[in-house]
This record gives structure tokens, sequence and C-alpha cells, in this order.
């Protein structure tokens, strides 16, 4: 969104609890990694 408007993203950050599949869904979608799924988060086999 930052870029669409021409200014550059210094940093972020999270505060707050956020779900897993949230965050998969995003960074699939930014990262254009379509396959990537709880399977594939270490944290996320553990708890399952």
């Amino acid at each position: 969104e930052a870029a669409r408007y021409g200014v550059p993203v210094a940093e972020t950050e999270l505060i707050g609890l956020i779900p897993l599949d949230a965050v998969l869904d995003t960074a699939a979608y930014y990262l254009q990694l379509p396959k990537l799924g709880r399977n594939q988060v270490i944290e996320a086999r553990i708890w399952d």
C-alpha cells in the first residue's frame, strides 16, 4: 500500500496477537508463495 502512494516503509511492528492463518495468508500473498501453509511453520506443527 505504501508503494502505491510513493511512501517508503522504514519498519513495521505488530502489537498483540494475530491468528497464524492471517499471517500465513498475508505472507503468501506479498511474498508470492502460493503453497505456503501451516505444515511449513515449525511452531504450527508443534502446536498441532
